[in-house]
């Protein structure tokens, strides 16, 4: 691995969404655990300023306010904001980030997002230093399908695409690919993701746009950026994430409830 020094390593929290469990509450603090009020975004955050020092949030300018609040009341002092102020996609919140990031001599970012409490430290220091050790441009999880038994909210993730000898060509959300394409998908990618900063900055802009038909502008996503690194031929890499539990996220009231029993039945999930 060549040496890198721990400030080249920025980390990024997206909470620029709109969801919400309750009306007009931000999805992202609402309290993750049935025992102790523990807002779910202080969670990742929390656990990114514990390896790297200094978080950059990004917000939009409807909740922000609010996970500002919540995060000073959590004690959250090395916190950015930074402001997202359309609904223009994950690969947009990075790009916005890119001037703070760059500015403090960040050269990869970890981005994770708000509504996903259960990284480990473990998992996502191993995720750095594979993307250091491997000289990638972008890392990111290998989550294994298991059958039946794999829970709705893993499946839906985006599923990793492989060429014939292995490598990684693409990420497809589920409903973008054939059925027959989904059986041969055994992996999915479940939104963390270590990203090579300049490379990232020279390549935004071949993104394609994704329009949503619902009046907002479009979204530019953060796993369309792996085709465009397999057209280069640049290294992306994956690591297998064992325990999915770890990739738990919250989307729903029924998933809120499911991520609160996980929560208080599997203390070892958030030590």
């Amino acid at each position: 691995m060549k040496n890198t020094r721990n400030d080249e390593v920025a980390s990024v929290v997206l909470a620029a969404g709109y969801g919400f469990i309750r009306q007009g509450v931000p999805k992202v603090v609402e309290s993750v655990s049935g025992i102790k009020n523990t807002p779910m975004v202080s969670v990742p955050v929390s656990l990114l300023a514990s390896l790297y020092g200094h978080v950059t949030v990004v917000i939009n300018p409807v909740h922000g306010g609010e996970i500002k609040r919540v995060l000073a009341n959590e004690g959250m002092q090395s916190v950015e904001y930074v402001c997202q102020p359309s609904r223009t996609g994950t690969a947009d919140a990075l790009r916005l980030c890119l001037p703070g990031l760059t500015a403090r001599g960040a050269k990869y970012a970890v981005i994770i997002y708000g509504d996903m409490p259960f990284w480990q430290p473990q998992s996502i220091k191993s995720l750095t230093e594979s993307h250091l050790f491997t000289q990638a441009k972008i890392t990111m999880f290998a989550v294994k399908l298991n059958g039946e038994d794999c829970p709705d909210m893993i499946k839906n993730f985006g599923r990793i695409l492989r060429d014939g000898t292995g490598q990684i060509v693409g990420v497809k959300e589920p409903y973008q690919m054939t059925l027959e394409d989904l059986k041969k998908a055994h992996y999915v990618n479940p939104s963390a993701w270590v990203i090579d900063l300049e490379w990232f900055d020279k390549n935004y802009h071949l993104l394609p746009e994704h329009g949503k038909g619902d009046g907002f502008s479009a979204e530019f996503w953060l796993p369309d950026l792996v085709t465009i690194a397999h057209e280069q031929n640049v290294v992306v890499s994956s690591i297998p994430l064992i325990d999915y539990r770890q990739a738990v996220g919250v989307n729903t009231p029924d998933e809120l409830d499911q991520a609160r029993n996980l929560w208080d039945r599997l203390p070892d999930l958030h030590k």
